[in-house]
């Protein structure tokens, strides 16, 4: 049974020796290659485009625009952009009016909306031919008033990016109860709010995209191969961008470096290739480099909210009302950062009445989509900093007014009509305290004063949302020679697929690792599946792998019998081998699998299901943070992690994915950030200059603990684990901060807190020579 064993990943010897085959290591024999010429302007009317100049270059090859696009019939990129899982909360607008859906085009035809979006693409014979020739296609263009910000977008009277709507609102719901709320509010004792801004980033995976399209004119088929996070969810949106059947194109994925959901959407460059592979009947690959990702990349997070919190005279939380406020980009990409924040805002936390606006504003900025986790790591940020400073207000233990309000009786559905399904909250709690020695800070603290240094310590409870598209199948086969093949719809970014599903395998037919082989990524040989996104892979995997297995080992029964030479009831399955109980009798796995090819009739298992339940990983982090008030440096001491998973296939997979999330939610909150200059639009954080990001000695080692309390929406108790290392970290690292920092009244700062940040609010607060006594 490897279930549940440390297993080192078996990808990583290959990756290691550099033996990945990723996108840009393609080639194809007569390839061409792209280059994408991007809008200067954030919002621009676009003329015309002289492409004289470019073309006129020995070895250029076409140069094509939006011109060339309407002809040839290309259709906008079909985004979804609310997540229509069925546990997820909707959000109509107030009005009864449709939500605001832009379409979102390959090429800039008469108007621009960001820097960055492809205005046209030129094919040459090499890279270095096509970005020379870039540079000589000439737009013309008629700037207009640019508006970057969320809370402009939205003002009355701001610049309106599409002229078919007078506003840059596209959405604008209420979630809760606003009568129960406003009741609420009226009877507490005390009242903490919370005016803030999680900031824009992008994913910065560690490979940057790329991609290699060809075309056949005799089978009348394109072919794309890639890095995204999904093969049938691709396959579908680029034969409808392009206007043909599914079966007329193919999607391959190998090794993805990387996704994080900003690498998970449909890009138009997607299309670009394969359109233009088809005009030139040559083979298109395209790399976008560091520069050109930062511009183009989807960003995620980006919202402005606004929260108060209500609590009784003993800390008792009453309710909880607010809004919130989310920056699409350029057009309606996705809204379900607005979505899954505000469905979640009450965090792991029984509080009666909540409510909350919800709106989304257009800007001309990079679209965003779904970002690590998206929506929740924002919600815990709110909600967890708003206890802390109820705390503060009302002269209560930060941990006992969360011991005091967490939810104990599950199932439960909150404010918003979200459903938890299972779990021990106060439990996780209790031991991520203990792991983070919360008991011992004070000397620490102390000690750290002495040497005239800042110390804090912060801790914050999350719960997570696994949900995402509900379908995905399995295909199981056992060969001769008693290999297993399994072909699966979802894809590994780095996750460790080709390990823990093999894990699976392995366990409920009783092979070993090595026998089990997993195909995916391809959709000439997958049929269905839902990608990786949401914490589904794992959740949904199990649960059709699982099935697939049973429905081989029930197909071996029959075989079984007539080589025990006995009736197929009295034959069982143990994991190996078939016996019969009782009689000592029994034949090996694949003696059956043999004897089932011997007769044209392959042991075989298939499942293909739409999961419809949601799961709600929850947890528990602790960090302890120390500051120099002469510089405001941020040192992270130690972190401790709590995360609960329901059953944990690979333990050793789950921690490395809990550090992976940790970092990411630390680098937002020390330093990333995708800055845009107010009224050019120009992006100023466009590389790794001036969009910071954290490296190994920012981090600590980690203390992770992982818990195992079955989920009662998963037949095999599991939860996801792959997003609760980012869920909590952004509250509990802003948490230690500003907990480092109250000795000089200072009880917030706006993300990233950088060191400059820091050091001008101590500044402000007065002398720093001599650091205040520790903070009871």
């Amino acid at each position: 049974m490897s279930i549940g064993k440390r297993i080192p990943r078996r990808e990583d010897p290959r990756l290691l020796r550099g033996g990945g085959r990723y996108a840009d290591d393609l080639q194809a024999p007569g390839q061409a290659y792209a280059c994408v010429v991007r809008s200067v302007h954030a919002h621009a009317r676009l003329r015309g485009i002289d492409t004289r100049q470019a073309c006129a270059l020995p070895g250029v090859l076409a140069v094509l625009t939006a011109a060339e696009a309407s002809v040839d019939g290309l259709r906008p990129i079909p985004h979804t952009a609310w997540s229509i899982h069925p546990a997820e909360i909707r959000l109509p607008n107030r009005d009864g009016s449709p939500a605001v859906l832009t379409p979102h085009w390959l090429l800039a035809g008469d108007r621009v909306r960001f820097v960055g979006e492809p205005v046209a693409l030129v094919l040459a014979e090499s890279a270095a031919l096509a970005r020379d020739a870039a540079e000589r296609v000439h737009p013309d263009y008629e700037p207009l008033p640019a508006v970057t910000d969320a809370s402009a977008a939205a003002a009355p009277g701001a610049p309106a990016l599409w002229d078919a709507y007078p506003s840059n609102i596209c959405v604008d719901s209420e979630a809760g109860d606003a009568t129960a709320t406003a009741a609420a509010f009226a009877a507490a004792c005390h009242v903490v709010r919370l005016q803030t801004r999680v900031q824009r980033v992008t994913g910065v995976p560690m490979e940057p995209r790329a991609l290699l399209a060809d075309y056949d004119p005799l089978e009348r088929r394109y072919t794309l191969r890639t890095g995204s996070g999904a093969v049938v969810r691709l396959q579908e949106d680029l034969a409808g961008v392009l206007g043909v059947e599914p079966r007329a194109v193919r999607v391959v994925i190998g090794d993805v470096g990387g996704n994080y959901g900003t690498r998970g959407g449909f890009y138009p460059e997607f299309a670009l290739a394969a359109w233009a592979a088809r005009r030139i009947g040559r083979p298109v690959k395209w790399t976008a480099d560091r520069t050109e990702s930062f511009l183009s990349d989807y960003q995620g997070r980006d919202l402005h909210i606004e929260a108060e919190l209500a609590l009784d005279g003993e800390g008792r939380f009453l309710g909880l009302r607010g809004s919130v406020l989310s920056n699409v980009g350029a057009c309606t990409v996705s809204f379900a950062t607005l979505q899954k924040s505000v469905e979640v805002m009450s965090g792991l936390y029984a509080i009666p009445a909540a409510h909350f606006r919800a709106r989304a504003v257009m800007s001309n900025t990079v679209p965003t989509r779904p970002y690590r986790a998206t929506g929740r790591p924002e919600a815990m940020y709110v909600i967890e900093r708003l206890i802390d400073r109820a705390a503060l207000q009302a002269g209560l233990d930060r941990t006992h007014l969360r011991r005091l309000n967490l939810v104990r009786k599950l199932p439960y559905c909150n404010a918003f009509g979200l459903c938890y399904d299972s779990g021990e909250y106060l439990a996780s709690m209790q031991a991520a305290l203990r792991l983070g020695d919360w008991a011992g800070f004070g000397a620490r603290r102390e000690a750290a004063r002495r040497q005239g240094r800042l110390r804090g310590i912060g801790v914050a409870n999350y719960v997570d949302t696994g949900t995402g598209v509900t379908r995905e199948r399995a295909e199981l086969h056992l060969g001769a020679d008693g290999q297993a093949t399994l072909v699966i719809g979802t894809i590994s970014n780095g996750q460790g697929h080709e390990t823990s599903f093999a894990q699976l395998v392995s366990s409920w037919l009783g092979l070993a690792l090595n026998e089990v082989q997993l195909v995916t990524g391809d959709t000439d040989r997958v049929r269905a599946g839902g990608g990786s996104h949401s914490g589904r892979s794992m959740r949904l995997a199990s649960i059709v792998i699982r099935q697939a297995c049973d429905r081989l080992i029930e197909q071996g029964r029959t075989v079984a019998a007539r080589l025990l030479e006995a009736a197929p009831e009295d034959v069982h399955f143990e994991p190996g081998r078939y016996v019969i109980a009782g009689t000592g009798r029994a034949v090996a796995l694949e003696a059956v699998a043999a004897a089932a090819a011997a007769q044209d009739a392959p042991l075989r298992g298939a499942c293909d299901e739409h999961v419809r339940t949601a799961a709600f990983p929850y947890g528990c982090h602790v960090c302890e943070v120390e500051i120099d008030p002469e510089t405001g440096g941020v040192q992270i001491i130690g972190y401790a992690a709590l995360d609960d998973v329901g059953l944990a296939v690979n333990p050793l997979i789950i921690d490395g994915q809990t550090h992976g999330g940790i970092a990411q939610g630390v680098g937002q909150v020390l330093g990333e950030h995708c800055v845009y200059e107010e009224g050019s639009g120009q992006l100023l954080s466009g590389s790794f200059m001036d969009y910071v990001m954290p490296r190994a000695d920012t981090l600590p080692s980690f203390r992770t603990l992982i818990s195992e309390v079955p989920a009662s929406s998963h037949p095999m108790g599991i939860r996801p684990g792959g997003e609760g290392g980012t869920t909590p970290a952004l509250a509990v690292v802003a948490n230690a901060i500003a907990d480092a920092l109250h000795p000089f009244g200072i009880d917030h700062l706006e993300m990233p807190v950088t060191p400059e940040r820091i050091w001008r609010a101590l500044q402000r607060a007065g002398s720093y020579d001599t650091v205040p006594p520790a903070a009871g």
